[in-house]
Parts: structure tokens; C-alpha cells; sequence
């Protein structure tokens, strides 16, 4: 028997599972029907049980799930759920894929793999025409005692006449490879995803950065142009050659002084384009408006290539050393 039950739904879900679910007594009537007990299929209108989805902005809980932002927040959601049950190893997880967007059943398959241990199962729930449509009263299980429920066109069908298949899917389990790889996994899904990407090989792009131009590219996408964001690229070069080298860069100030140092290295360097040697406004404020103004341009889906301490010990990328390619040094500076 199943200990409890919890939801990831939104405010609109949630409005409907307790007026259909719980406040109508449906739950309550399927556990006499179970005979559970008062530990098994524990489940009620607590935040517990019912774990709604954040805006991406954190400002509130979503209504419903629309916008590519709503989606990403809602996998985040599910990988931070996931993440807490399955690091505890009395947890067994059995996850469902039934109810909700197509989306939330695709991320949770998604998630569950990368996730789930060998104890852990993914399931799908599967019923006959008409149960799984509008009925009145709705079809919620099938009861011992038959139940009479009426069609969208007015005629009778038996609840006895319902037939429901539990469909184990099968699951890649990835979650080891992420501690081999990179220690621990990362916390939110995009992370995730593109790190699961790494190891499988189809990954991240190269981030190469060109000293006599003063650009920055991913794979063959310009993300920073140097005659027009000099300090931007004096931070992020900076940081991306302390990463390869691995140089920590543990405070701000230690961030600060060897963004100065790179940048007056190469100030009367001719090779270096103009505007990069003219300009470097480099103290704790604007390096902390670079680095936001950083992550706006390279944009939310491509974590990976963010400045920050999240996850590491100092400012450093979480991309791979041979990924970072920096032109323009000599045989003696590289």
C-alpha cells in the first residue's frame, strides 16, 4: 500500500482537486474501499500534499502552465520534489505520468530518468472510453459497488463496465552519471538537461573569445561584441581563462583585482582590439551589473555559461576546461 500521495498541479488544480477530491469525500470513500490504514495513503489539502508551481519570477503560483518560462519553472518544481524524496533511501517513488498537459507528463518522464534509482517505478494510468471523459458523477475509481453514471448524451453506463491498466514504463536511469561526472547533480532541470547532454556527447557548444575582435561566441552564434560591451567581455574573459587555468576566484574583490590584471596585461597590446584596450571600468558594482547583464544576453537557456557560485566554490563556468577556447594568446600565455 502507498504511504501518501502528493500533487504538482496549479492554483487552478488545486482549487479542483479539493472540491472534487477531498471535499466531496472521494478520497476518503477509495480508502475505506482500500481498507487503509491511517498511515497508508495519506493525502489532504496541506502543502504537503499538494505542491503548487511557482511563477518563474517567484512572485506567486502559477494559474496554468503556457509560456516556455511556465514550463521551466514547472520542471524545476519537479526536479526539486524529486531530488528531496529520492536522496532519502527509505523513500521508494512511484511517479504517474496521468492528468495534467501533455508537457507536465513529458518533464516528469524527463526528470523521473534523471533522477529515479533502481527501487523507483513510472507509471502510466490507462482507462476505457467513456471514463476517461465527462461523466456525471465523474469517474474517479471504480467502486466495488457499481455506480450508474450518465453520458454527455443522456444515456446510463456502469461503472462495473470500466476497465483500468497500471502500465509500468521503462526507465533510463541517469542519476549516477552526474556524481561520476561532476560530483553531485545540478539542482534545476535546464542544468540537468544540459549537463545529461555533456556526457551523452551532443552538449555544449565552445565558447571561444577573440582578443583582436572582441567577441565572444557559442559554437558559431555571436553573444558579446567587444567595441560595444567592453567590460562585458573583460569580466567574462576573465573568468572563463580563470576557469580553464583554475584560478580560484572565491570574493568579488578577488573577481575584481583579476579582471584588472587581465585587462591591463593587454592594455598596450596592439593585437587587442582598440576599444578593448581603452576600456575597463572594473569595481565591485559593476562587475555584480556585468555579470546580470551577462546572464540577460546569453538568456535562461544556457545556464551553463553564467558566471556565479551556485554550485562552486568561486566564480568560475561549469562548462568543461576544453570547451573554453581563448584566441589570441601567445604559446607562452596560453
Amino acid at each position: 500500500m502507498i504511504d501518501e500521495v502528493v500533487v504538482l498541479t496549479t492554483t487552478i488544480g488545486r482549487e479542483r482537486l479539493v472540491s472534487q477530491i477531498l471535499e466531496s469525500g472521494a478520497w476518503e470513500k477509495l480508502r475505506e474501499e482500500l481498507h487503509a490504514a491511517d498511515d497508508e495513503l495519506r493525502f489532504g489539502d496541506c502543502a504537503d500534499s499538494i505542491q503548487l508551481i511557482p511563477t518563474f519570477d517567484k512572485k506567486s503560483n502559477l494559474a496554468d502552465i503556457n509560456t516556455p518560462n511556465d514550463h521551466l519553472s514547472m520542471a524545476n518544481q519537479l526536479c526539486r520534489i524529486l531530488r528531496g524524496y529520492t536522496d532519502n533511501p527509505d523513500i521508494t517513488v512511484l511517479a504517474s505520468l496521468a492528468g495534467g498537459r501533455k508537457t507536465m507528463s513529458t518533464m516528469m518522464g524527463f526528470c523521473f530518468s534523471l533522477f529515479a534509482r533502481e527501487q523507483d517505478k513510472l507509471f502510466h494510468v490507462l482507462v476505457n472510453e467513456p471514463f476517461d471523459g465527462r461523466l456525471e458523477p465523474a469517474f474517479l475509481f471504480k467502486p466495488k459497488k457499481s455506480v450508474e453514471h450518465k453520458l454527455p448524451d443522456g444515456k446510463m453506463i456502469s461503472s462495473d463496465e470500466a476497465h483500468i491498466d497500471l502500465i509500468e514504463i521503462p526507465c533510463v536511469h541517469l542519476r549516477k552519471l552526474f556524481p561520476q561526472q561532476f560530483g553531485k547533480a545540478p539542482g534545476e532541470y535546464s542544468n540537468l538537461v544540459h549537463e545529461a547532454d555533456y556526457i551523452a556527447g551532443m552538449g555544449d557548444r565552445e565558447l571561444r573569445f577573440d582578443l583582436t575582435t572582441g567577441n565572444v561566441t557559442i559554437g558559431s552564434e555571436t553573444v558579446i561584441s567587444g567595441d560595444k560591451s567592453p567590460t562585458v567581455f573583460w569580466v567574462y574573459w576573465s573568468v572563463a581563462r580563470a576557469s580553464k587555468e583554475d584560478v580560484p576566484l572565491k570574493t568579488l574583490d578577488k573577481l575584481c583585482e583579476y579582471v584588472k590584471s587581465q585587462h591591463d596585461f593587454y592594455e598596450n597590446d596592439k593585437r587587442v582590439c582598440r576599444t578593448l584596450r581603452n576600456a575597463c571600468e572594473c569595481n565591485r558594482s559593476n562587475i555584480s551589473k556585468t555579470m546580470s547583464k551577462l546572464k540577460q544576453t546569453l538568456g535562461e537557456q544556457r545556464p551553463q555559461y553564467f558566471i556565479g557560485k551556485k554550485r562552486l566554490d568561486s566564480y568560475r563556468l561549469s562548462i568543461p576546461a576544453n570547451l573554453i577556447v581563448l584566441d589570441g594568446l601567445t604559446v607562452e600565455e596560453r
